[in-house]
């Protein structure tokens, strides 16, 4: 099960890659980088309110689409039912 990675904006001379395990992690680091953030990928399910919410990932997407409406987001699935939802 994949969870969502975030891209920092270069802080002094690095770049940050975090994998987080939870929608909730997710959020909470969002609220915490959002001004340098480069884009998101994300698995289209991962574990949210804690069992595995096979949309959590279309949910994170529109949560940080509501405050970033031009951040570069790519989702991941192997399910195709989730072709419609990430459109």
């Amino acid at each position: 099960m994949k969870s969502p990675c975030f891209y920092l904006k270069p802080i002094q001379v690095f770049r940050s890659l975090f994998s987080l395990t939870s929608y909730e992690s997710a959020v909470k680091l969002f609220k915490k980088y959002k001004n340098s953030l480069l884009g998101v990928i994300s698995d289209a399910g991962f574990p949210r309110k804690g069992t595995l919410d096979k949309h959590a990932g279309i949910l994170l997407t529109r949560r940080i689409k509501k405050e970033l409406d031009d951040i570069p987001f790519l989702i991941q699935s192997s399910d195709i039912e989730n072709k419609k939802l990430a459109k």
